[in-house]
């Protein structure tokens, strides 16, 4: 992620279950979960820039506007999620299908 490259202190954050994020993950990211989200809001600088990213880009829009809220300025969406990293950038990171049952 050429991001990372530039800014260093990039963090990025995983808003798919736990079950997909231990299946397949970008490496250096962490799992959003409510503990992380205190520690973020306690000790991570809101300057820093964050990237969030789910499967397809679908639900990570949601999460980036609640740090842009909370005053994260430099919070952005992977377009795409991890199924458009695997394509573009990254192709060692298999890709998936979620199966939804009715």
């Amino acid at each position: 992620m050429k991001l990372r490259e530039v800014s260093p202190n990039t963090k990025l954050l995983d808003v798919r279950s736990r079950e997909e994020h231990e299946a397949v993950a970008i490496p250096g990211s962490h799992l959003v979960s409510q503990e992380l989200i205190q520690v973020i809001f306690d000790q991570w600088n809101k300057t820093d820039p964050v990237v969030i990213y789910d499967h397809q880009g679908n639900s990570a829009m949601d999460a980036a506007a609640y740090f842009l809220g909370h005053g994260f300025v430099e919070t952005k969406c992977l377009k795409g999620g991890i199924d458009a990293y695997s394509l573009d950038v990254d192709p060692s990171i298999p890709r998936y299908r979620l199966e939804i049952e009715d």
